[in-house]
């Protein structure tokens, strides 16, 4: 998951580590769909895919592959909010949300 974007990085926290990724203008960001998306449209608590290289201490991002929900749909973490001071668990939201768009890719086939 995104946890920081930042100007020209980004941070992915997942399986208990962080780690900063440097994104230059030619890395290549899509969707999981295969869109072509702007650095810019990056948003912390998306869940992401990236392949990098490592130069030195520094993490090279090659190409972004980042989970954008379909219309309709919210972020787990942007749409979290079940009312005034009541939070819902993002994370069985994005897992039913992940479930409903993988049936969704399999029945396009």
């Amino acid at each position: 998951m995104i946890s920081t974007v930042d100007s020209g990085t980004i941070v992915v926290k997942g399986e208990g580590k962080e780690m900063v990724f440097l994104v230059s203008e030619g890395t290549s960001i899509k969707t999981d769909y295969g869109q072509n998306v702007s650095f810019s449209e990056l948003k912390n608590g998306r869940p992401v895919t990236v392949e990098y290289i490592k130069k030195g201490d520094d993490n090279h991002a090659n190409s972004v592959t980042v989970s954008i929900l379909q219309a309709g749909t919210t972020n787990a973490v942007e749409g979290n909010q079940a009312g005034p001071g009541q939070l819902k668990n993002p994370g069985a939201i994005q897992k039913s949300i992940w479930g409903r768009q993988k049936a969704h890719k399999l029945h396009k086939k």
